[in-house]
């Protein structure tokens, strides 16, 4: 199941087909997982840093999603949770990083599933303004404006 990791796997493999990372061996993973990620935390604003991530993980917070090819090497990896909204339960994909993006786009879909599968209504995706034009099924509902103080 995407991003909802059930067994416990071993730290280097990775799946062509996205899935979760256990929990239990998200340290082991972390320096793989943390070294695509760390260019998306660089766009949250300050919202974030890798090590608040990674403390959201091991508390279940969020979830760590990977996939990879044949080289063995993850190509993309996803950080998501679900998030209930007053009126609203969506899934949230906090961060979304890989190399080589026609090789892994194709995984959302699997994060649609895992979803619906979690009673969601909706998947949002926060990003730079880039994904508007990659994500053309979705649509754009608002923008975040920021200005530093």
């Amino acid at each position: 199941m995407p991003c909802r990791a059930t067994t416990k796997a071993r730290a280097k493999s990775v799946s062509s087909v996205l899935s979760g990372v256990p929990i239990a061996i998200i340290p082991d993973y972390w320096p793989v997982a943390s070294g695509l990620l760390d260019r998306a935390v660089s766009y949250s604003g300050g919202r974030y840093e890798l090590a608040d991530i990674f403390d959201a993980l091991m508390s279940g917070k969020m979830q760590l999603c990977s996939a990879g090819g044949d080289d063995g090497k993850p190509h993309v990896v996803a950080v998501t949770e679900i998030v209930n909204y007053p009126h609203k339960r969506v899934a949230n994909i906090s961060m979304l990083a890989g190399e080589g993006r026609d090789r892994w786009l194709h995984h959302l879909e699997s994060v649609e599933k895992w979803a619906r599968d979690n009673d969601c209504e909706a998947i949002e995706l926060r990003g730079r303004a880039g994904w508007e034009r990659v994500l053309k099924d979705w649509d754009l509902r608002q923008i975040i404006l920021e200005k530093e103080l």
